[in-house]
């Protein structure tokens, strides 16, 4: 058996160059099928009770304030203004990547991992609102670039929240570039947000920390593909 499946993963690695042109197979972005096979974790729950702990411990920081987080907001509020300027950008085209990462995954009829991604963009959003009033006594802002105020950031911050969700629960599905380019879209905005000043280094932290527990928890209701590493996926990867 072993033997068949790797005799059709050598002919698919040796047609991929002959049936798609360079740029075609360059600009794939799933490396799995829609029907791709699932299973629960036990590292999810693992995952899942790391993250709450993490996001009650950021509060709680936040809430005590410390040397180490005046420190960063002391040297990002210094930044230049072409800074400013360019993480605005930065700010503004992740919140339209993750919307345009979800509208393709409908339009290529991947309708569980849709399911997924909304699932545990809404148990963030949740999340974030109740978290939001109890911590910071206030509700956050979902669109903190077209309001101007000097209130402090609510905790947690809900765009990266929604951001760290919905792509943890992509990112199986992704090639290998397309993986590395949503690691770089996180990262920049959570600096790009401490630069503006719609996050403190807690409430970013308690943001990415929410996020991972919401993609978590549907983790273990759906199942992931994570460790599941059929022909396709190999293919596909080995292609990219």
């Amino acid at each position: 058996m072993e033997v068949e499946q790797l005799g059709d993963l050598e002919r698919r690695l040796d047609a991929a160059p002959h049936t798609a042109p360079i740029g075609d197979r360059f600009s794939r972005i799933f490396a799995s099928s829609p029907d791709e096979a699932r299973q629960r974790r036990p590292a999810d729950a693992a995952l899942l009770v790391g993250a709450i702990v993490a996001v009650a411990l950021s509060g709680w920081a936040g809430e005590v304030g410390g040397g180490i987080e005046q420190w960063v907001q002391d040297i990002v509020s210094s930044a230049p203004e072409w800074v400013r300027s360019l993480a605005t950008a930065v700010f503004v085209a992740s919140g339209l990547i993750v919307l345009g990462m979800l509208v393709l995954i409908v339009s290529r009829s991947r309708w569980a991992l849709a399911r997924d991604a909304l699932a545990a963009v809404a148990i963030t959003i949740v999340g974030a609102l109740v978290l939001s009033r109890w911590v910071s006594g206030q509700w956050p802002d979902v669109l903190p670039e077209l309001t101007t105020s000097d209130r402090r950031p609510a905790f947690p911050v809900i765009r990266v929240a929604i951001t760290v969700a919905a792509l943890a629960i992509v990112r199986p599905s992704l090639t290998a570039p397309v993986r590395r380019f949503e690691r770089w879209v996180v990262w920049s905005l959570v600096v790009s947000a401490l630069i503006l000043g719609h996050a403190t280094l807690t409430s970013a932290v308690g943001g990415f920390a929410l996020g991972v527990a919401g993609a978590a928890a549907v983790r273990l209701v759906f199942g992931t593909s994570v460790g599941i590493p059929t022909l396709d996926r190999i293919a596909a990867s080995l292609v990219d």
